[in-house]
């Protein structure tokens, strides 16, 4: 009996077991354990022979020299969940983010020095709580993301230049942090018309064509800090008019400078609403 029970351990281990002979046949090893780094597209094939249908922790996607370019995610069509983090950075060449595009949901969206990339149609699927953007030159639509919660903890945008619009926030109500930074081609704040209330904090800085706030103009309560700020277009603020003049409506500093036209709270308070 135990000479049996060893040669099917033995079996059952060359079963799970892919040799170049047997390339061709897939593996499904479920869940993946822990946190993932893959620094190439071989690093990435490799990974994905498993079909993996779950991370548990961060799976962190970017080129870790110039000796290796990553230019297909692919092989991880098989994941529908991670855990932690879902961070790629530092990407030369990648232009589309096919391969992800059956994630459900992640705790963070981390997308930084993706140099190429122009959109995010291939998250369609994903939901996060957590969305920051960084130094993605490419990037002009963000409408993939398409949140169908209305609450968010974080969002931040930092040098984005050809981000057009956040279209992708629409649904949005309440958030924890909202930070703007460096998207050169927004000229408003368009999708963020349904935000009533940010928990963390407001920042708008360096924003070269931004004209107007109008779109929040339904934020009624802010904790924390509002800096606005070296946005030279930035001429309307009549969109925090509504918070202002709402009862408890801030908990913080509000600091403005550098824009077209740098108003106090009172001027806000006084001025016209939004047309």
């Amino acid at each position: 009996m135990k000479y049996l029970v060893s040669l099917l351990a033995i079996a059952l281990l060359f079963n799970c077991s892919k040799s170049d002979n047997d390339s061709e046949e897939e593996q499904f090893c479920g869940v993946f354990e822990g946190n993932i780094f893959l620094p190439s597209d071989d690093a990435i094939r490799e990974f994905g022979k498993c079909n993996y249908t779950e991370i548990t922790g961060d799976l962190s996607i970017g080129e870790s020299s110039y000796a290796f370019t990553i230019t297909d995610l692919s092989p991880l069509s098989s994941i529908t969940k991670v855990g932690g983090a879902l961070q790629l950075s530092s990407l030369r060449e990648l232009n589309s983010l096919n391969g992800l595009h059956n994630i459900e949901s992640a705790s963070r969206l981390h997308i930084a020095y993706a140099v190429a990339l122009e959109n995010l149609d291939d998250l369609d699927k994903l939901q996060s709580s957590y969305i920051e953007l960084s130094n993605n030159y490419a990037l002009k639509n963000i409408d993939g993301l398409d949140m169908e919660s209305d609450t968010i903890g974080t969002i931040g945008f930092f040098d984005c230049p050809s981000l057009i619009n956040l279209n992708a926030f629409l649904n949005i109500k309440t958030a924890g942090y909202l930070g703007i930074k460096g998207c050169d081609s927004l000229t408003s704040l368009q999708g963020l018309n349904s935000l009533e209330t940010i928990n963390g904090g407001l920042s708008i800085r360096d924003n070269f064509y931004l004209e107007s706030l109008d779109e929040l103009s339904n934020l009624t309560y802010l904790k924390g800090d509002i800096f606005i700020r070296d946005n030279p277009y930035l001429r309307y603020f009549c969109g925090l008019k509504t918070l202002f003049l709402a009862d408890g409506h801030i908990d913080g500093d509000f600091e403005v400078g550098n824009n077209f036209n740098n108003p106090t709270q009172t001027m806000i308070m006084n001025a016209p609403a939004c047309d």
